[in-house]
């Protein structure tokens, strides 16, 4: 008696679970902004070095002019970026590759690879995911963060999966977590 009347419940619980990891799954995806299908290599100069962010966390942004253009390069978490010993100053001429896109009015690139000065900064590994998120092996800095599911960036644009917007979610780094 008791296993037919807790049948209906257990069920329900199952449903309940699967539909919620397909969400998560789809929702990981959908949201994120680098496309490997998009990748390109901006060369330019530096025209300005933006921190964007609140107490104890800060994004990277960088003003990029190039071939009469002007791109906004998301960086990636400042901390990341310092731990990993680079610092970029305006004037200095930079290699950009990463996923290109219009984000409103805004010619924006998402970096993967910055070289300047004879140094070079891996970001994101090739499918776009970041390795501060702990999408890899690669340097100082992988794994920490403010995400609560992966250690990604927590929504606040470092990744460029949230469009800058913090508590939107870290669909960037791919986790679905916020």
């Amino acid at each position: 008696m008791r296993v037919t009347q807790s049948l209906p419940i257990l069920t329900a619980l199952l449903v309940a679970c699967f539909a919620g990891s397909a969400l998560a799954q789809a929702g990981s995806s959908a949201g994120r902004l680098y496309d490997p299908n998009t990748e390109t290599t901006v060369k330019g100069t530096v025209e300005k070095v933006t921190e964007i962010g609140d107490e104890g966390w800060t994004s990277t942004h960088l003003t990029l002019r190039a071939n009469g253009q002007t791109y906004d390069v998301r960086v990636g978490p400042t901390a990341y970026v310092s731990e990993n010993g680079v610092t970029f100053s305006t004037g200095e001429q930079i290699e950009v590759i990463g996923s290109k896109l219009k984000l409103g009015d805004v010619d924006t690139v998402v970096a993967r690879e910055i070289t300047g000065n004879g140094q070079t900064l891996t970001l994101r590994n090739a499918q776009g995911f970041p390795f501060w998120a702990g999408a890899g092996t690669f340097g100082r800095g992988h794994g920490r963060g403010r995400c609560g599911g992966c250690g990604g960036c927590g929504g606040c644009g470092g990744c460029g999966g949230c469009g800058g917007s913090r508590g939107s979610g870290c669909s960037g780094c791919g986790c679905g977590q916020s």
